[in-house]
């Protein structure tokens, strides 16, 4: 899997300028690989900001992710050390707020599984066989962007994190699964 750092005081992964440019067309689902080092679990912060979603990975829409998008959002589960709960996290044009949803929790360390599924008039969000569904009020446009980790709301990463990460289509998926890719991972 690639290791994608959020540095403290930062709110982006490592090389995300580079990664505006993987736009994505025509997709029906997509599969993650990931992995949250035990440097993503932190104590809540003294704010009113310290309940927000960090964003995993998604895919956005057109040309505003802030207006059409599907991504699983993240934060530690400050009851138990070393959890990390996941939620789907969308944005749909007919509404200006984001929809947030409970998916399921992992474990730092251990290799977990997402899938995001792009159905007529809703999305499937999957993590390690628990899924959700989340209506889309309109139809999407047929391309947008990847979007990549990125630490906040408004706080930034409170130290060095690092998120492991293995992104394929259905068919790169089904292949790597049917041979033994531990360390080789194809990416879009």
């Amino acid at each position: 899997m690639k290791p994608y750092i959020i540095k403290q005081g930062r709110h982006y992964a490592s090389g995300w300028l580079g990664r505006l440019l993987n736009i994505h067309c025509n997709l029906e689902s997509i599969y993650i690989d990931g992995k949250f080092d035990e440097s993503c679990w932190y104590e809540p912060r003294n704010n009113d900001d310290k309940t927000d979603l960090n964003k995993l990975f998604g895919l956005g829409f057109g040309l505003s992710h802030h207006k059409n998008s599907v991504r699983f959002g993240w934060r530690p589960n400050f009851r138990e050390k070393g959890k990390i709960d996941i939620y789907a996290y969308v944005y749909d044009k007919s509404s200006d707020e984001h929809i947030s949803k409970y998916i399921n929790s992992v474990l730092c360390d251990d290799q977990f599984l997402l899938i995001i599924k792009l159905r007529c008039d809703d999305y499937l969000l999957t993590v390690n066989n628990k899924s959700v569904e989340i209506y889309n009020c309109e139809q999407d446009p047929c391309w947008g962007f990847y979007l990549y980790p990125y630490f906040g709301g408004n706080n930034t990463a409170p130290h060095d994190m690092t998120i492991l990460l293995g992104i394929y289509n259905k068919s790169k998926y089904n292949d790597a699964k049917n041979i033994n890719t531990s360390s080789k991972f194809v990416w879009l």
